[in-house]
């Protein structure tokens, strides 16, 4: 097992080179990995083997090295979530299959965004940034950007691996959500309305306010007792927290006074729970024993559970219903896709069975920001004409695709390789070709 895991040390190395992020957990996982070092130069035999293509989906490709930086960014994340070795290595086994998969998928969605002419603008862009900068309590930019770049990613790198995660999240939008959306009338909302009426309902809330006598004061357990019901004795003659805690939180025996505001029953601990929930506005509760100490609350107000009305929550509603149908209709969509794709396959070792991974990358996308909803822009604010044909006629745009790409060898494939640089699936935004062309074609959806 140990000599398994050694096996794996210098993939950790290329971590830095490249960053696919889905969510704001995954980039605080890739900014720990930071000062791992990175891969020496390649020699000329190496970089012709890397360069070497392994998948093709119309006209954007992926070369083994992007393979293997993505799979080394995979061990790296898989090596820090604290699993067990056996747990590790079973996940490892899996690793080739689910990179394949997502490189797969990624291509033929980002293939999809160029015959749609999809582009993310920079309001856009940074709209989803910042809200994944809050997510993670970065204060500011500089700072978010600085983080960025301590990883070892340069900030536009970083930048330009988003737009194009939005670029598929809005192919998804356009051509599986939109149409949903007019499918779903406002019956349909209503009867969810009605058949998950506790799904909306608001529940019960008390206003609160607390001291604690502390349990690591330097009073007995006694005497800890005897104070905090002397203090509940003195707020309920009229005296108020503001007038009896000062006094003994300065003697370190009580916290200061905790205001926790509106709180659900869900949201209090165990102890609390029962007590407050048969307290009227206007009570003092008997000390209850709970974390830090003895708990002395004052209810302020309650609000009872409501029913929200359908109209309250009828966007909401509509959300659930989308997303609920995108789920279902994503893998059909994605299917389609590839029937209408271009596809030449040549997994490296341990990639052969991608397919039972399939879905997991779409599951992943980040949501878009409202306005993206609506067909991206294309930076001046007006729709291009091809955008709007395609969205016009998306049977139409599909048509497109096995016209414009050609089956059988690509002749460009040769000229291509020269070049030898990867495609997006590296983290560029335009797909140039590597040193060698697969030599297999799978047919599409093979």
């Amino acid at each position: 097992m140990k000599n398994r895991l050694e096996s794996v040390k210098p993939e950790l190395a290329a971590l830095h080179e490249i960053v696919w992020p889905a969510t704001a957990v995954l980039l605080a996982a890739l900014l720990s990995l930071a000062g791992l070092g990175s891969l020496g130069a390649a020699s000329p035999a190496q970089a012709e083997v890397l360069n070497r293509i392994v998948l093709r989906v119309n006209d954007r490709i992926a070369t083994l090295q992007d393979y293997e930086v993505r799979r080394s960014q995979l061990v790296g994340e898989l090596l820090q979530q604290g699993l067990s070795r056996d747990e590790q290595m079973q996940q490892m086994e899996q690793l080739g299959e689910r990179v394949f998969s997502d490189l797969y998928e990624e291509l033929m969605l980002l293939s999809r965004a160029d015959q749609l002419d999809i582009r993310i603008t920079d309001r856009q862009l940074d709209t989803v940034i910042d809200q994944m900068r809050e997510q993670m309590g970065i204060p500011d930019r500089q700072a978010f950007r600085t983080a960025v770049e301590q990883s070892g990613l340069g900030f536009e790198e970083f930048k330009q691996q988003w737009r194009s995660q939005l670029r598929m999240r809005e192919v998804i939008t356009r051509e599986v959500e939109m149409p949903i959306q007019e499918e779903l009338k406002e019956e349909d909302l209503r009867r969810f309305y009605r058949n998950n009426p506790e799904q909306f309902r608001t529940p019960e809330k008390h206003k609160l306010r607390e001291v604690v006598v502390l349990d690591d004061s330097e009073l007995s357990e006694a005497e800890r007792d005897r104070l905090a019901r002397a203090i509940a004795e003195e707020l309920r003659a009229g005296r108020t927290l503001d007038e009896v805690v000062p006094s003994h939180a300065e003697a370190g025996v009580t916290s200061d006074i905790i205001d926790l505001g509106w709180v659900q029953q869900s949201e209090l601990s165990p102890e609390l729970r029962g007590v407050v929930e048969a307290a009227a506005p206007g009570t003092v509760t008997d000390p209850v024993p709970a974390r830090g100490g003895l708990h002395v609350c004052v209810v302020e107000d309650f609000e009872e559970s409501t029913l929200q009305s359908f109209d309250q929550v009828a966007d909401e509603i509509r959300r659930i219903e989308r997303r609920r149908l995108r789920d279902e209709r994503v893998p059909a969509y994605m299917e389609e896709l590839e029937q209408l794709s271009y596809i030449r396959i040549d997994p490296p070792p341990g990639a052969q069975k991608f397919r039972q991974y399939r879905g997991s990358m779409t599951e992943e996308l980040p949501e878009l920001p409202e306005e993206t909803e609506t067909p991206a822009s294309t930076g001046d604010g007006e729709l291009s004409a091809k955008a709007e044909a395609a969205i016009r006629d998306t049977d139409e745009a599909f048509k497109e695709v096995t016209v414009e790409v050609p089956v059988g060898p690509a002749p460009e494939d040769e000229a291509a390789a020269e070049a030898g640089e990867g495609d997006e699936g590296s983290g560029g935004d335009e797909a140039d070709e590597g040193d060698e062309a697969p030599p297999e074609e799978a047919p599409p959806g093979s």
